[in-house]
């Protein structure tokens, strides 16, 4: 029950794997649960799909033999779930607790003609019962009013074909999907539903590197990238927010391109140049874009750096502009005067390189000069660009000098007491990443 000045509310999760039974999750949230933020992937309602088949043996140099993984841990919103409930029995797939049926590990060694089969055997089965899973949830969800109906589909790792189309009849509004070790994401499926997903409004992709290619004999003028052709699918007309975590190649030319994007998050790897190509290729986008997020610090960007700044000033819609920048390629460099002076709420996190301290003498002059950013209503700066979009969640910033920290502090304070006297407010904390 809410009390005044609590907003406690409630996410439904509804959980299928290929290695578990189905379970529903009822998970206490507080607050609005991020519905200001433009990059939100998640609403209400939630089908989470786990396909990764984590029930074989973990090779290891260190190790003579396969070492069998443990049987899956609970996560701490298991607490709150319970079995989903089904339409038919699911004895004969086998028990959970005793691993038995599609619950059992691979059989080794895995090359032998008996044990080959088996393992086949069961990875069919385990899709045969999670495509019959998906289906009972999507008949469950059809019957629902509109308010209490899935919102949001997350797919991890790699679905098939077999999995998409088993979702036909859902109506989500976001869409969630990770790569696997194929770094490639196909969802072509998706547009032939016979019930299209005409309310699907923001799409992330994890680790999709293959930016939607498709594998072509051509070296003719319809080839791109070097051997791929486009192959976007329609779905990506209609959305308005577009994710991009550590994905790379997305060149955005094809058929079907995001024309009503209004909110674009590109995470690392050639970051920039995914930007660029976005400006250059999606019709109006500089023009219409509200919300930009660029992360580029792992040194993976093929992009010129002054390219990027040319078109990055060009965008003269963005409202809300978060930059994390630095690594080897000091993509953190020169940027002062190529934000776009339509920004309102502006988050740059740089390195603490040695050049990046200079440049910073450039952001105190900027900052200082009332026609710099005139529409800039929120401030924040940080030197952690290397550690904000790093995939290792346990990186620790390396201490700087203490003459070196005191210097980056004096200038970052000199910077943000010159925007306060224009009436900036500056933010001590903001969330860089999902």
């Amino acid at each position: 029950m809410s009390t005044p000045g609590n907003t406690t509310q409630s996410i439904t999760k509804i959980k299928l794997s290929l290695v578990a039974p189905p379970l529903i999750v009822t998970i206490p949230v507080n607050g609005d649960n991020g519905n200001d933020d433009k990059f939100r992937h998640s609403g209400r309602r939630i089908l989470s799909i786990d396909l990764a088949e984590n029930i074989g043996p973990i090779y290891s140099s260190n190790h003579p033999d396969p070492i069998l993984p443990p049987r899956q841990k609970p996560s701490p919103e298991d607490q709150y779930a319970q079995l989903y409930e089904l339409d038919y029995d699911p004895t004969p797939y086998g028990n959970p607790d005793k691993g038995t049926g599609i619950y059992a590990t691979m059989l080794l060694p895995p090359d032998l003609p008996g044990n080959r089969e088996a393992n086949k055997k069961g990875d069919e089965l385990r899709n045969e019962k999670i495509v019959r899973d998906i289906r009972k949830v999507v008949q469950d969800d059809m019957k629902l009013p509109p308010g209490e109906r899935i919102d949001t589909v997350v797919l991890d790792p790699e679905p098939w074909t077999m999995h998409l189309a088993a979702l036909d009849g859902l109506s989500p509004k976001h869409l969630r999907v990770r790569a696997g070790f194929e770094e490639s994401i196909d969802l072509y499926a998706l547009t032939v539903l016979l019930n299209p997903w005409t309310e699907l409004e923001s799409l992330l992709l994890d680790s999709e590197c293959m930016g939607w290619g498709m594998h072509t004999s051509s070296n003719g003028p319809d080839a791109d990238n070097g051997g791929f052709e486009a192959n976007y699918p329609n779905i990506i007309k209609q959305i308005k927010t577009l994710t991009l975590y550590y994905c790379c190649g997305f060149n955005f030319q094809a058929d079907n391109l995001p024309e009503k994007l209004l909110h674009l998050k590109i995470a690392e790897n050639d970051a920039m140049r995914m930007f660029v190509c976005a400006c250059t290729n999606i019709p109006s986008f500089m023009e219409r874009v509200e919300t930009v997020y660029i992360g580029s610090t792992v040194g993976c960007d093929t992009s010129d750096p002054g390219l990027f700044k040319q078109h990055l000033v060009r965008c003269t819609n963005v409202r809300d502009l978060t930059l994390v920048m630095g690594g080897r390629q000091n993509t953190d460099l020169g940027l002062a005067k190529f934000i776009p002076a339509s920004v309102e709420r502006f988050a740059f996190h740089c390195s603490t390189s040695d050049r990046m301290l200079e440049d910073l003498d450039e952001w105190l002059e900027c900052a200082a000069d009332p026609a710099w950013l005139p529409a800039l209503q929120s401030f924040i700066m940080k030197t952690d660009g290397e550690e904000v979009t790093s995939l290792s969640k346990d990186k620790k910033k390396a201490a700087l000098e203490p003459s070196k920290a005191i210097a980056f502090g004096r200038k970052i304070k000199a910077i943000t007491n010159a925007l306060r006297t224009r009436g900036v407010t500056i933010e001590d904390i903001r969330q860089a990443v999902d």
